[in-house]
């Protein structure tokens, strides 16, 4: 299993409205993809993390690289600041490890293509 973790952070609230409507465009476009095994989301004040859990790289990436996806995160990282984190996970990863995960290994996100790497 992979766990592949994003943290979009905003200064402006506003920006956790589109965040809102991205996470069930992208968890409905997961749900028809072989290998998805679902999704967790832990909201802040300042931002929000996503966490879904994939049955193994191909898949997610396979995902990541839609075209449907590509757009959704390109739409997203104008507005906010994403940073992710791809790892081998048995299950669901508790929000305490994926918070201090996230501030040591994240990678920032700049352009949509570098998902899949």
């Amino acid at each position: 299993m992979v766990a592949f973790i994003s943290k979009n952070s905003w200064s402006n609230p506003i920006s956790s409205i589109s965040l809102y409507l991205q996470k069930q465009k992208l968890h409905q476009l997961a749900k028809s993809q072989k290998g998805y095994r679902g999704l967790r989301a832990k909201w802040t004040l300042t931002g929000v993390y996503f966490m879904t859990l994939w049955k193994d790289e191909e898949y997610l990436n396979t995902f990541l690289s839609s075209a449907e996806v590509q757009e959704v995160f390109n739409e997203r990282i104008h507005k906010v600041e994403v940073t992710t984190l791809k790892m081998s996970a048995i299950n669901f990863i508790p929000w305490r490890e994926v918070v201090q995960l996230m501030s040591k290994n994240s990678i920032r996100v700049n352009n949509p293509e570098t998902l899949t790497r």
